[in-house]
């Protein structure tokens, strides 16, 4: 867990107000020294506010920020020993200065040496894809190349601390997964090095990082791994946001020591989770990949009668829309067989292992909200 490394950042109950609006609400965050850490949620939850505060560019309203036990509060930013990439800065490159001299610019003021510094900024050039506009302008070069080559100077400015506000977030699809596998390995080969990466794009966080906050409307309602938020979120909301799950609504009617009956609108079920008491109403979610869907004879365990609404083609998967009663849909990720392709209208099965659900209490009036 994140709480027992050792920290290198801490937020005590940070606040941040604009024109009246709570932006960021009583936020305490602890980040372990040398790691990855991911802050992620949907647009307007206060992400950047959560950068922008701590390189110093906003102050709290309240709280403190600490980084290596050192109160920041009222630390200008230039004296934070921070690099950062933000959205909003425009990449902020040297027009005069060459790819390759912006790139090098922090370690030749700091005097590194000069085979080291032209060894790594070779290695950056690489990471990035441009090694063959090292000579280039930025004036002569597209948004996407321009933060590529912002990225790669703040990595190469020497501060033990980077921030990064949607730093892939301009780039092309191939550009962006390639960027996603080299970043974090050329991140951990620099060493002393701890990373904060915003983002909106769920697969690029779980792909990245030590780390994730789950930030919503300025709450952060779970830490934890990649591995636990995705195995185990603690709330629906996170559960929607990290993957692309069904949702069906029930009651618990009967429990045994193994599994638990959920009677449904049409239908029941059986999950594996046994925590909830008889009588409860739930909420159940199997993920679009956890589910089977098949033309055949009825299979066992979980399962509905659906017909196909439509289909679609999405990087080597097929993504049916299934009705399983009237104006119920659930959504089926396979991955593409030319040979066993359904047909929209098509009568089918789909089935599920009890393993394979999450189980969350009801929120009453607010789902609808939650999964708008």
């Amino acid at each position: 867990m994140v709480e027992k490394e050792k920290s290198y950042i801490e937020l005590r109950n940070i606040e941040k107000s604009y024109e009246g609006k709570l932006v960021l609400k009583n936020i305490s965050l602890k980040i372990p020294h040398n790691s990855y850490f991911c802050i992620c949620g949907p647009t307007g939850s206060g992400k950047s506010t959560l950068l922008e505060l701590l390189a110093g560019l906003e102050k709290p309203d309240n709280g403190e920020i600490y980084i290596e036990n050192k109160l920041m509060n009222d630390v200008l930013p230039e004296d934070r020993g921070i690099g950062m990439l933000f959205e909003h800065m425009t990449y902020a490159l040297f027009p005069h200065l060459s790819v390759y001299e912006n790139i090098i610019y922090g370690p030749r003021v700091r005097g590194q040496p000069s085979d080291f510094t032209k060894k790594t900024a070779q290695e950056m050039l690489q990471l990035i894809l441009l090694s063959n506009r090292a000579d280039d302008l930025p004036g002569v070069m597209s948004g996407g190349m321009k933060q590529r080559v912002a990225l790669a100077r703040a990595l190469m400015t020497g501060s033990k601390l980077i921030l990064l506000d949607e730093p892939l977030g301009a780039l092309d699809a191939k550009i962006r997964l390639n960027l996603r596998k080299e970043l974090v390995h050329m991140v951990k080969s620099i060493g002393d090095l701890t990373v904060i990466h915003v983002t909106q794009d769920v697969e690029e966080a779980l792909m990245v990082s030590d780390y994730i906050a789950v930030l919503f409307f300025g709450d952060i309602i779970q830490m934890g791994t990649p591995e636990e938020l995705y195995n185990n979120p603690n709330s629906i909301e996170v559960c929607n946001f990290l993957s692309k799950s069904n949702f069906l609504e029930g009651k618990i009617v009967e429990l045994d020591d193994t599994h638990t009956l959920i009677e449904l609108q049409d239908g029941s079920i059986y999950v594996s989770d046994l925590s909830y008491s008889k009588g409860t109403r739930v909420v159940v979610a199997i993920r679009a990949n956890d589910i089977t869907i098949q033309k055949q004879e009825k299979p066992e365990g979980n399962n509905f009668k659906a017909k196909i609404i439509r289909q679609q083609f999405i990087h080597g998967f097929i993504r049916y829309e299934v009705e399983i009663t009237e104006g119920k849909l659930m959504v089926v990720i396979q991955p593409y067989d030319p040979e066993n392709l359904l047909n929209e209208n098509e009568t089918v099965w789909v089935s599920f292992l009890p393993e394979n659900t999450l189980v969350f209490a009801h929120p009453g009036e607010s789902l609808k909200k939650i999964l708008e």
